[in-house]
C-alpha cells in the first residue's frame, strides 16, 4: 500500500489537558495503521509529550513534527487572543519554540514582541 500524502500537523494528546484525550502511543499507532509518513504533535503550551512522541514516531517509521499551540495577544492588548500553531523546521526552530513556550506557560499567552519578526 502506498504512503498517505496527507499529514496531520495539529494533533493534541492527553498532555493538552483539556484539548486532548488520546495517549501519544495510540495516536502514533493509528497514524502508522493509516500509512502516515509524518505526524505533528502540537499540544497546548507545552512539550510534555515530546520525548515519548519522538521515540514512538521514529519506532513506527513516522517522521515526528515538533510543534505547539499557543494563544497570541496583539501588541495593543485590546483585541481577543487568537490561537497559533508553531511548528519547528529544525533545531533552531525547536529552540525558539521552547523559549516562547517558557514565557507563554508563565503568562498563558504569547506576545508578538517576544520574537523578532524580521530575523
Amino acid at each position: 500500500m502506498s504512503d498517505c500524502r496527507f499529514v496531520h500537523l495539529k494533533v493534541h494528546s492527553d498532555f493538552s489537558m483539556i484539548n486532548g484525550l488520546a495517549k501519544v502511543k495510540s495516536l502514533v499507532k493509528t497514524a502508522a495503521a493509516n500509512n502516515m509518513v509524518a505526524m505533528g504533535l502540537t499540544d497546548f503550551i507545552n512539550f510534555c509529550g515530546l520525548v515519548k512522541f519522538y521515540g514512538e514516531a521514529l519506532g513506527a517509521g513516522i517522521k515526528p513534527i515538533i510543534g505547539a499551540d499557543v494563544y497570541v495577544r496583539t501588541e495593543s492588548g485590546n483585541e481577543d487572543y487568537f490561537e497559533l500553531t508553531l511548528l519547528a523546521k529544525n533545531n533552531k526552530g525547536y529552540h525558539n519554540i521552547t523559549q516562547i513556550l517558557s514565557k507563554a506557560y508563565q503568562q498563558g499567552y504569547v506576545e508578538f514582541r517576544w520574537w523578532n519578526v524580521n530575523g
